[in-house]
């Protein structure tokens, strides 16, 4: 993750993105769809989405597979709050994995946040009205969610990429005369490992290209 993620000025990102109808009184709720668009995520939003501007301001990250469905939904909003939706194209890959994933990655992550007080896990078949009743305790009580994101970040591991790389070299150490991958190769990976670390943290911050606003 990017340390802009954790050091971003939220009035900046309100006039980058173009957020016109953003209302600072409310919480903000962004929706990672995905690169392909997760069909569950999307359609949860879509049958919430009248209620859900009515309590939040929304930045829904998607896919093009569901930009044109979303879209559609966002046409029936009442004027007064369509300016609090903010439909997003996919900017890059640093989204979490779909729950279907591999190894079932995000699920066990999730789990790990809510067992600890630090999220809410929705896991499986989920229900527009099931996520209606999970979110709007934390929409409604901003000391809930303090709680919780004193949590979250007690829990959190921005120098990640850092201490992964570490490893990588204490790996290639022990291995002391290249036995199996070989210390070279150990040393040459984690080389290559810094070295995007670093060309990623020196990326500029994306202006929001690639958005696109909500019909009003």
């Amino acid at each position: 993750m990017r340390p802009e993620v954790l050091t971003g000025q939220g009035g900046k990102a309100i006039e980058a993105l173009g957020l016109e109808g953003f209302d600072g009184r409310l919480p903000t709720v962004y929706v990672p769809g995905g690169a392909q668009g997760s069909q569950q995520i999307n359609h949860l939003v879509r049958d919430v989405l009248p209620w859900l501007v009515d309590n939040a301001n929304v930045i829904h990250q998607c896919g093009p597979g569901n930009v044109a469905e979303l879209r559609q939904a966002t046409a029936h909003l009442p004027a007064a709050v369509a300016g609090r939706y903010h439909l997003s194209g996919y900017m890059g890959a640093e989204l979490p994995p779909l729950a279907s994933s591999a190894g079932n990655e995000q699920v066990h992550n999730a789990r790990h946040l809510a067992d600890q007080g630090a999220a809410v896990a929705l896991v499986g078949d989920v229900s527009a009205e099931r996520l209606r009743e999970v979110v709007a305790p934390l929409l409604t009580d901003a000391g809930l969610r303090s709680v919780m994101a004193q949590r979250a970040r007690s829990l959190g591991r921005p120098d990640a990429g850092e201490r992964l790389i570490d490893v990588v070299l204490d790996a290639a150490r022990a291995e002391r005369g290249g036995r199996g991958f070989g210390q070279g190769r150990w040393c040459a990976a984690a080389a290559l490992m810094r070295s995007a670390h670093a060309r990623k943290a020196s990326l500029p911050r994306l202006q929001g290209s690639g958005t696109s606003r909500s019909p009003r």
